[in-house]
């Protein structure tokens, strides 16, 4: 952490051309923000953000909009096909790399026995949408199921992130071979036909999840965060959007540094978010997963699809291993802002409100257990589903969409 970085101040006021009453300046953590670039030089703002205007003089709108053209600009699709190839191994050697956080949850597994989460019966009705959390379902009463069975086992080369216990079920892009039914371990005691008839939207999770260690610099930051104060409390969309925001560039920059960091990171876990690179967050989970997708297979060295498979496989397990662990990664995004010239405003904006959300809530353990189930749905999927309003919706008529399965040629890229 920077020496003096909590002294630091900011000179907050309304820019005089477009004011919050026109939609401006609400960026930010649940759009609290105002008047944080007006004392910033503007070449500082530009080597801060990739948003190529005043950000106090810009509506969310607008933001996204400018944000899709310039991705839709710099998008090469030569680059994009020459990096499928991957004729050198690079990708496939990077997808060796095993992170630290899937070995504590393989780890736990195989010490404490597995429980499986399921959607509850009312949750599967919107499973298929972004919608899954509703504000009736913020306190945790009816979201999950859990299989009564435990079942001790060993790991073996089955995925358990990708739900059934005896099916290894990727989302669409294959990143290793297929194993056989000889191959797949199946519990000591527990027959495969059993084991196969577990819910294929299930996943697992060990009786007695592992608690992230923290250093005492970590320690000592969390002891001055403070749940964000706000007028009306954010929607939990929202926030589980930014999380998931955050924890996909994080994951990305992890697996591509194989767990090192080095002085790359800042540009990656910057470069893929477009919460800290044009504070444009998503609005929900499926349109992270979207935006995010589309940013790594535009701007970094390696752009290739099972990268990305990789990272929603990270991001999923450490969701299961629940809120230490989501708060360790944002820690480390933290820290590596806090210590890059002039990235400390992304501090201010999203990473101090967001971990202090997570340690002020009560059941945080449980919506991250949906967070994870709703991002299994999203990557799994193999077709096209409507996702359906939200039950509170003051609306009378709201505009349905298709929620499509996440692959290249769904994330809206110019491709010929």
């Amino acid at each position: 952490m920077a020496p003096d970085e909590d002294e630091t101040e900011f000179r907050q006021q309304l820019p005089s051309a477009c004011g919050v009453e026109d939609g401006c300046a609400d960026y930010g953590f649940a759009g609290s923000f105002s008047g944080m670039f007006a004392s910033l030089d503007s070449d500082i703002t530009a080597e801060v953000l990739d948003l190529p205007r005043n950000p106090d003089e810009t509506t969310r709108v607008e933001r996204r909009q400018l944000r899709l053209q310039s991705e839709n600009s710099d998008f090469d699709e030569d680059a994009l096909l020459l990096s499928f190839e991957d004729a050198d191994g690079e990708v496939q050697r990077l997808l060796r790399y095993v992170p630290r956080h899937r070995l504590d949850y393989f780890a736990a597994l195989d010490a404490e026995g597995v429980r499986y989460v399921v959607p509850s019966a009312p949750m599967e009705e919107t499973t298929n949408n972004y919608t899954t959390a509703t504000e009736e379902d913020d306190n945790g009463k009816g979201v999950l199921e859990e299989e009564e069975e435990v079942l001790p086992m060993s790991t073996g080369v089955v995925d358990l992130w990708a739900g059934n216990i005896a099916e290894f079920k990727r989302p669409l892009v294959e990143e290793i071979s297929q194993p056989t039914e000889n191959e797949v371990d199946v519990p000591i005691g527990v027959s495969s036909t059993n084991v196969s008839a577990l819910p294929t939207g299930s996943l697992a999770v060990p009786q007695q999840r592992p608690r992230a260690l923290f250093s005492s610099e970590e320690h000592g930051v969390l002891m001055k965060i403070r749940p964000p104060r706000l007028l009306f409390p954010p929607s939990s969309l929202v926030v589980e959007a930014l999380t998931v925001d955050l924890l996909f560039s994080e994951a990305y920059d992890d697996i591509v540094t194989e767990g090192t960091g080095c002085s790359e990171s800042l540009w990656n876990i910057c470069k893929l978010s477009p919460a800290l690179s044009w504070l444009d967050p998503a609005e929900n989970v499926y349109d992270a997963c979207i935006f995010f997708a589309r940013r790594a297979l535009i701007y970094p060295l390696h752009r290739n699809f099972a990268l990305i498979q990789r990272v929603f496989s990270s991001v999923g397990v450490r969701l299961l291993l629940g809120k230490s662990y989501v708060i360790k990664a944002l820690l480390r995004v933290r820290a590596i802002l806090a210590h890059a010239e002039h990235r400390h405003v992304l501090v201010t904006l999203f990473l101090n409100p967001l971990i202090g959300y997570w340690l002020g809530v009560e059941d945080a353990e449980e919506r991250l257990l949906r967070l994870a189930l709703e991002l299994h749905a999203h990557v799994t999927r193999v077709e096209a589903e409507m996702e359906r309003p939200l039950p509170t919706s003051s609306l009378l008529v709201q505009k349905k969409r298709q929620l499509l399965p996440l692959h290249l040629l769904n994330l809206g890229l110019p491709i010929s």
